[in-house]
């Protein structure tokens, strides 16, 4: 599965809940991911945060 690296802010959104987030400057990895693709969110350590669907195209994911 690959993964998409997110910033502390969209990492926030997801543990209370939110289904989506906000590509910002931490995030790293959505240009190589297909619409509707599998990815597992991970922070800056690489720590599995949460599995997920990509769309790369959306102002928000």
């Amino acid at each position: 599965m690959k993964t998409l690296q997110i910033g502390r802010e969209s990492i926030g959104f997801v543990e209370r809940g939110h289904p989506w987030i906000r590509p910002d400057r931490w995030t790293r990895g959505l240009d190589r991911l297909r619409a509707g693709e599998v990815v597992r969110l991970i922070d800056e350590r690489g720590a599995a945060i949460a599995t997920a669907l990509a769309d790369p195209a959306a102002p928000v994911c």
